[in-house]
């Protein structure tokens, strides 16, 4: 290699180590990818929105946003509507259906009773069983489906069949992942509230009237006991009422529910800090004030008033400065004093972190991408050197060779010239020019003159 390739080629090398540096987290930064948003389900009826008639059968306009579309995915996502019995019911956490939760039962033909939806991914092999239409590719369908009423029927984990009544447990719409394929990204529960039981019948309100008149009777001579949730004066009230109805022929509006063990339900377990994170609440006191409060009181949301069963839905926000890691929701009734907590992961925002933590991993990718191909470039750039200096070399031995093959030429030419000027020196001398001279020697040098003319 020559000494005027050698620094080209160090140049060279040089800026290609620059230009794998600059790919490298902390001198160059990548873009993020946006963060996925969770999945939201809304739901709408002629009752109102998160309502269904406790009469009959209700048509629900069922809308969701956020949801994970895959292209040419296998199934797709279950629409239904059941009760979610456990706060992990969801089938990525190791939930169980007709365990876990539970819902219609339905069959799963496209032309069924509508009480259960298949939405399946666009171009998959399912497609054509769908009865809830195709996922978009920003991750939002839209369909209508049947609540059979406040009330169901389901199969258990037993073998046997549950009977649900929405009017005490909180129920609502529900979607995991079709066949079988569990994903966490599309599980979502939006609860669903009914609105009073159908009237009495006049031709009842005798009967109903006889019947209750004991309880409203215990009920006015009952003494209130202040301390116990959901007892003494207003529960002694609400049996007045409830008796006082009936008397008079009319149905008697549902009995407002005590508080019990309070549950809580995370809409997903990991946020990312700055976003907000949605929660729902079964257990509590009709009508109760229930806080949500974050870390120890970092943040809060509410007074929410629970419903008529007991159940709250709300949502916190999560601070942007909030340490990632593992941290707790925390539900407290005002009235019962019931609590409960669960536990949730926060995530940083990769559009806040630094560039030295926004795309590590991409940019290890392209830096060692940027590096191969400097490594590649580099031994090209040594290989042609190397080949150069080699047909320089073959060139410089050719050189010598021709050289020597010439000065061997010359040595010869010079060998040649002696004898001749010898053989002239032995020629008679003019004395004896008379005489014949030797033929052979005549010969000889008639040879060696037509040799040096070719020469000349």
């Amino acid at each position: 290699m020559t000494s005027l390739q050698a620094p080209r080629t160090r140049g060279l090398f040089i800026a290609l180590l620059a230009a794998a540096l600059v790919l490298l987290p902390g001198f160059g930064a990548t873009t993020p990818s946006p963060a996925d948003s969770a999945a939201r389900l809304g739901v709408t009826s002629s009752a109102g929105t998160n309502k269904a008639s406790a009469s009959g059968p209700t048509t629900l306009s069922v809308s969701g946003s956020g949801f994970q579309s895959i292209d040419k995915g296998f199934g797709g996502i279950y629409v239904v509507f059941g009760y979610v019995a456990s706060s992990a019911w969801q089938p990525s956490k190791g939930g169980k259906a007709d365990k876990d939760f539970l819902y219609v039962a339905d069959s799963q033909s496209k032309d069924n009773k509508g009480y259960q939806r298949f939405v399946a991914f666009p171009g998959s092999s399912t497609a054509d069983s769908a009865n809830g239409g195709v996922i978009s590719a920003n991750g939002t369908f839209k369909l209508s489906m049947v609540i059979p009423g406040p009330t169901f029927t389901a199969a258990s984990a037993s073998g046997g069949t549950t009977t649900v009544d929405c009017r005490e447990v909180q129920c609502g719409i529900i979607t995991f992942g079709a066949h079988g394929v569990a994903n966490g990204r599309n599980e979502a529960f939006q609860p669903i509230s009914f609105g009073p039981a159908a009237s009495t019948a006049p031709g009842n309100a005798a009967q109903n009237s006889t019947a209750t008149t004991p309880a409203r009777e215990q009920a006015r001579t009952q003494t209130p006991d202040a301390e116990t949730p959901g007892s003494g004066a207003a529960a002694a009230a609400n049996q007045g009422a409830s008796a006082d109805a009936a008397e008079v022929g009319e149905a008697a509006p549902p009995a407002a529910v005590a508080a019990g063990d309070p549950m809580l339900g995370l809409e997903q377990q990991t946020v990312i800090a700055g976003r907000s994170l949605g929660f729902t609440g079964r257990g509590f006191a009709a009508g109760e004030q229930v806080v949500a409060t974050l870390s120890s009181g970092l943040t809060a949301a509410g007074p929410i008033s629970a419903g008529q069963f007991g159940e709250i839905a709300g949502a916190v926000q999560i601070p942007a400065d909030l340490a990632a890691g593992t941290h707790k929701l925390k539900l407290t009734g005002a009235g019962s004093g019931g609590s409960v907590e669960a536990e949730f992961s926060v995530m940083a925002d990769a559009a806040l972190l630094p560039a030295a933590e926004g795309g590590t991993q991409e940019g290890l990718r392209w830096a060692m991408i940027a590096v191969i191909a400097a490594a590649a470039l580099l031994a090209i750039l040594v290989l042609s050197s190397l080949v150069a200096a080699l047909a320089r070399k073959g060139e410089t031995r050719q050189a010598a060779q021709d050289a020597s093959a010439a000065k061997q030429r010359s040595a010869a030419r010079k060998r040649r010239r002696r004898p001749s000027r010898r053989r002239t020196a032995q020629r008679p001398a003019p004395g004896l020019a008379g005489k014949d001279p030797d033929p052979a020697t005549s010969a000889l040098d008639r040879l060696d003159d037509s040799l040096q003319g070719e020469r000349a």
